[in-house]
């Protein structure tokens, strides 16, 4: 993974057929995070704590949705509860 001129990770991935693409991930800009840096920081959180670095976008988007509704609503789950669960609900 490289940062490029513009501030964006690229990561180069193989097609299968010998060639290569890449993917381009633009950084948030800092008056975003500075609004929303609670829910971002809570959802980052969940998903190291929770072991899901491999989460497609979807999952991510209904994690934030989530932690976005809890934040609104006075309810945030105790992360470090969840990930304890998750490993004797197995």
């Amino acid at each position: 993974m490289k940062i490029n001129k513009k501030l964006n990770l690229v990561m180069g991935l193989d097609d299968g057929d010998g060639g290569t693409f890449h993917v381009y991930s633009v950084p948030i800009a800092r008056e975003v995070f500075e609004r929303y840096y609670l829910p971002l920081s809570r959802v980052f959180t969940e998903i190291m704590t929770l072991n899901l670095l491999v989460i497609g976008p979807t999952v991510a988007y209904n994690m934030l949705r989530d932690v976005a509704m809890d934040l609104a609503h006075g309810t945030v789950r105790p992360v470090c509860r969840m990930a304890w669960l998750m490993k004797f609900d197995a």
